[in-house]
Order: C-alpha cells, then structure tokens, then sequence
C-alpha cells in the first residue's frame, strides 16, 4: 500500500512482477483505492494496466472513480472511465452518487 500511496511504480511493479495482489484491500482499501486518493496517476495507470478491479469499494462503499471526483482528479477519473468504471451502474446499485 506505502508504494500504491507514494508512487513507487518501479517497487510496485516487482510487486506485482512477483505475484502480489493488485485487488486484495489492505486494511479498508485496494491498492487502487489508495492510489486514487493521493492522486498518485502513474500508480492508476500501472494498476488498472495489470488489471486492477475498478469496481471495488472501500469501507465507506466509494469505489474509485467516486474518490477521484471527491478529490477533483479528472486525469484519473478519465483512466477510471476507459478502464470500465461506470457511474450509472453504481447509482443503481447503491441508490447514490
């Protein structure tokens, strides 16, 4: 997750290269969560390119693209949308934004 947070892409990269778990939370949050949300796009973009689960949600059940325009990311919340994630269908999932 510190990689995910701080963007180590090389460090996630072995990471990833050895086997580690891209969708496995850690705590509350998926790696991809956590990148989300301290803005790190280069981490997105290696997640979501080894086939991170834009879908998953935290604790708070916000998944992804909802963190990325909580914190005002359009870089991120664009490669969210190319990567499938989907707006409407979360709304009619959870009746909310």
């Amino acid at each position: 997750m510190f990689a995910a947070e701080q963007g180590h892409v090389r460090v996630m990269q072995e990471l990833i290269g050895s086997g580690a778990s891209i969708n496995e939370p850690d705590g509350n949050l998926s790696p991809l969560l956590v990148a989300v949300i301290a803005g790190q796009t280069r981490a997105v973009q290696l997640l979501l390119r080894s086939g991170a689960n834009v879908h998953l949600t935290g604790k708070t059940g916000h998944d992804a693209l909802a963190h990325a325009c909580t914190e005002g990311n359009r870089d991120i919340a664009s490669l969210l949308l190319q990567a499938g994630a989907d707006p409407i269908e979360r709304m009619r999932a959870t009746g909310r934004p």
